[in-house]
């Protein structure tokens, strides 16, 4: 997990061969994991290195066959690949499937190239996390000061996940 945090981390900031290094290791750690390989295609994508991206893309669809790989790792790829549309749609299909991922939607820097869509804000209304309520920073992202605080038990409510998620 270190490995893909750190290549994430790289990513963000452009180090994009950095990256791909952290993120190779955390694939020879854990080659079954979805999440890694969805970052991977993700990265290659963001790179320009479009091709690789839709071969590891493939790879992830395959993986999907035979066993779980959460729709919003997969909107992580096609964001990166600029494919709004498909991304949008996984997203959506999370946010029915009220999957865990979506939590993170308000804070996960690798789907900024989302939030300039009207669809994103209504996303994080309805999962009941913060919205921004004015102008953005020049990445796009809602200052602090801007921020109207919702409550995420509205979308998950506690219920259904005892005490994992605060209110």
């Amino acid at each position: 997990v270190a490995h893909h945090y750190l290549g994430s981390a790289y990513a963000i900031k452009g180090n994009f061969s950095e990256a791909l290094a952290e993120y190779q290791k955390a694939r020879q750690l854990n080659p079954d994991d979805p999440h890694v390989v969805a970052l991977l295609a993700r990265l290659y994508a963001v790179s320009g290195k479009r091709d690789e991206a839709l071969r590891t893309l493939a790879q992830l669809k395959s993986m999907a066959r035979e066993r779980y790989v959460a729709d919003y790792s997969m909107a992580l790829v096609y964001a990166g690949l600029g494919e709004k549309e498909h991304a949008f749609s996984l997203l959506e299909k999370s946010y029915r499937e009220h999957t865990v991922d979506m939590l993170t939607l308000h804070y996960d820097p690798l789907i900024d190239s989302l939030r300039s869509d009207p669809r994103f804000t209504d996303l994080l209304r309805r999962v009941g996390l913060p919205l921004a309520t004015g102008n953005t920073t020049q990445n796009g992202t809602a200052s602090q000061s801007r921020i109207r605080r919702n409550r995420a038990s509205d979308f998950y409510p506690l219920s259904e996940f005892g005490n994992h998620v605060c209110a």
